[in-house]
C-alpha cells in the first residue's frame, strides 16, 4: 500500500467496458468482469491524488456503434471524482503491445515510477512486453479468477472451470507468441 505514494502513474488497459451502444443511449458506463482494474486505479487515486492515470485501449471492433472504451473511462473517472488534469488517454492501441508502444513515451515523459494495473492472468505478458521496451513498472494484479488452493483448477463448477482453463490457454499462447515475434 505504501508504493502508492511513490508512485508518478498508473497505466490501466482497456477491455474494462461492455456494450457501447448501450452504454451511450442510456448515458451509463457498463463495466464487465475485469472492472477491478478501474476499482483499482480509484483505490490509488484516493491514497495518492497527484497520481497520473493512464488509460490505454479503443475498441478493437472494426465498427464502433457507440462509445468508445476512452469515451466511457473519461466518464466513469469524472464521474467518481477524478481530476481531469489526473487523467491521460491514449487511444490508438487495439492490442496488448500496442498498449505498450503507444504509452512507452507518455510513461518516459512523465518521469518516475509508474504501476501497472491489469488482470492477474495477463500480468507476466505486460509486465515483461514492457520490460523488453525499457521500462520496469511496478505489478499491481486485479482481476483474479482463483483462489490460492489447486481446487480452482478442478472446480466443480464446470462453466467456471472452463473459463478458468480457457484463459489459462489463452495467456500461455500470447506469451509463447509474444516470445516467438520477440515481443518479450
Amino acid at each position: 500500500a505504501t508504493i502508492f505514494f511513490m508512485l508518478t502513474g498508473i497505466i490501466i488497459f482497456g477491455g474494462t467496458f461492455n456494450l457501447e451502444l448501450e452504454s451511450k443511449e442510456r448515458n451509463e458506463v457498463l463495466l464487465n468482469s475485469t472492472a477491478e482494474r478501474l476499482t483499482k486505479a480509484l483505490e490509488i487515486y484516493k491514497k495518492n491524488p497527484k497520481i497520473l492515470i493512464l488509460f490505454s485501449g479503443v475498441s478493437n471492433k472494426i465498427r464502433s456503434t457507440g462509445w468508445s472504451e476512452i469515451d466511457m473511462a473519461k466518464k466513469f473517472f469524472l464521474e467518481q471524482g477524478v481530476r481531469s488534469e489526473n487523467l491521460i488517454f491514449e487511444n490508438k492501441s487495439r492490442n496488448t503491445f500496442e498498449n505498450i508502444i503507444y504509452s512507452k513515451d507518455i510513461i518516459k515523459n512523465n518521469k518516475g515510477a509508474w504501476g501497472l494495473i491489469t488482470s492477474a492472468s495477463h500480468m507476466p505478458r505486460s509486465y515483461f512486453a514492457f520490460k523488453k521496451q525499457g521500462l520496469v513498472l511496478e505489478p499491481i494484479n486485479v482481476d483474479y479468477r482463483t483462489g490460492t488452493s489447486p481446487i480452482f483448477w478442478i472446480n466443480f463448477d464446470i462453466k467456471k472451470g472452463l473459463e478458468n482453463w480457457q484463459l489459462l490457454f489463452k495467456e500461455i499462447f500470447g506469451i509463447s507468441y509474444y516470445k516467438i515475434t520477440e515481443k518479450i
